[in-house]
């Protein structure tokens, strides 16, 4: 989490150190909608990164001194007590690639993790993050770094991904877990769910991982998209068949729309009424595609058949808090 500084003292301790230091400039009641960035300190990119916030009008001449011309509303970078970077407030997405190349410029270099057992395997996986495991043969053991995936980990775009390497010779075990039956393979794990696999080159890994980054959620038990519903944002279920094309058109649209800044912080899921069956019986589905918006916990619309002409415009006014009728 954010560390408050409410003095000189403590912001000039702050920033003088090895480790690169954020400082949010936070106005107090700016009208402004800003990002959730307070996740920002538990991705794996930002381990030795430390963070920290100033409420403006508690410090306003040191805060105007290091914001100059910015916006009220900012991130300032420091090491070694210099400023090294600032961002503006904008969608998260951006923020991260830009914060990524600030601290690549930097020197920080991240390391391609390896896990201790199946039990450290089981538990970041369950984690949730978007994770992404490259198995190698047993005699890669010490040549793996020679390919593109430690450049893939130090990518500012990927600065939420975890990134792990696993022996499928030399850590059976997991192997075994994650159903892996080819020497060389990687995987891909989001919400707690392998959501991609392939083979390991450079642009198959980019692709699977933009698209767990940026599309929909996919997965969930019955439990977490009822507590996600319960939370009280958009959330929007598409259930769907694989064999179908109006619901492959369904989830390329939804999967775009996941894209828009304004639709960030909503939540969609896209559901396979066979491979995920416990759910779609939970949610009583007779037929796909069926796609349910919720807001405030209440099912505001629910959509059966290919005609969703506008299903765009249903969410983007159910995220500005528009009627539907």
């Amino acid at each position: 989490m954010f560390k408050r500084i409410k003095s000189e003292r403590e912001f000039a301790k702050a920033i003088n150190s090895e480790n690169i230091a954020i400082v949010y400039f936070d106005e107090t009641g700016s009208p402004y909608q800003t990002p959730d960035y307070t996740d920002f300190p538990k991705y794996p990119a930002y381990a030795n990164v430390r963070f920290y916030q100033i409420t403006i009008e508690d410090l306003y001449e040191l805060s105007e001194r290091e914001i100059e011309a910015r916006p009220d509303e900012c991130f300032i970078i420091y090491k070694n007590g210099r400023k090294i970077g600032a961002l503006d407030i904008m969608d998260i997405q951006t923020m991260h690639r830009q914060l990524g190349e600030v601290i690549e410029k930097s020197g920080f270099e991240r390391q391609v993790k390896k896990f201790d057992s199946v039990r450290d395997f089981n538990a970041i996986v369950a984690s949730g993050h978007v994770l992404i495991v490259y198995f190698i043969s047993t005699w890669q053991d010490d040549c793996y770094m020679r390919c593109d995936y430690e450049r893939l980990a130090n990518d500012p775009a990927f600065s939420s991904v975890e990134f792990y390497v696993s022996s499928s010779g030399n850590q059976k075990d997991i192997a075994e877990k994650a159903q892996v039956d080819v020497p060389q393979l990687y995987q891909v794990y989001k919400n707690g769910y392998k959501i991609e696999c392939g083979s390991p080159n450079p642009e198959s890994m980019e692709v699977s991982l933009m698209s767990a980054i940026r599309g929909a959620d996919f997965f969930g038990s019955s439990s977490e998209i009822t507590a996600d519903v319960k939370s009280g944002r958009v959330v929007v279920i598409h259930f769907k068949e694989k064999k179908s094309h109006s619901c492959k058109f369904l989830s390329d649209k939804l999967e775009k729309l996941k894209r828009l800044p304004e639709l960030f912080n909503i939540g969609v899921y896209d559901i396979d009424i066979h491979d995920q069956g416990e759910i779609a019986e939970a949610f009583q589905i007779k037929s796909a595609p069926t796609i349910f918006i919720y807001k405030d916990g209440l099912n505001i619309s629910r959509i059966v058949g290919r005609d969703v002409r506008n299903i765009r415009e249903m969410i983007l006014r159910a995220a500005a808090g528009q009627s539907l009728n």
